[in-house]
């Protein structure tokens, strides 16, 4: 498994394009699974497969779904460099 760190720009890419599809929503600076988005985390975890298949397994269930298009743009103001560089760090404390 890749354990690259991500950078600010690809998270909130990410995020703006789960967001633009109905997957995610924010709310108190925090990422939510819309109805839709659980719909799909669902259908990926109830496939077969270990851990090391999660990517591939929901790959496939996003590729199932149709999405529907959300025309607003997220507030994406609580990501920042800071934030990251907390989130990390406590990861690092985490995992040692």
């Amino acid at each position: 498994m890749n354990h690259a760190i991500l950078t600010l720009g690809e998270i909130v890419s990410a995020c703006e394009t789960l967001s633009l599809h109905g997957l995610v929503d924010f709310k108190n600076g925090r990422i939510c699974l819309t109805p839709h988005g659980r719909t799909v985390s669902e259908d990926g975890f109830r496939r077969r497969g270990g851990l090391f298949s999660t990517i591939d397994k929901m790959r496939k269930a996003l590729n199932k779904f149709d999405h529907p298009v959300v025309d607003r743009e997220p507030d994406l103001s609580f990501l920042t460099e800071s934030e990251l560089n907390n989130a990390y760090q406590e990861y690092r404390a985490w995992s040692d």
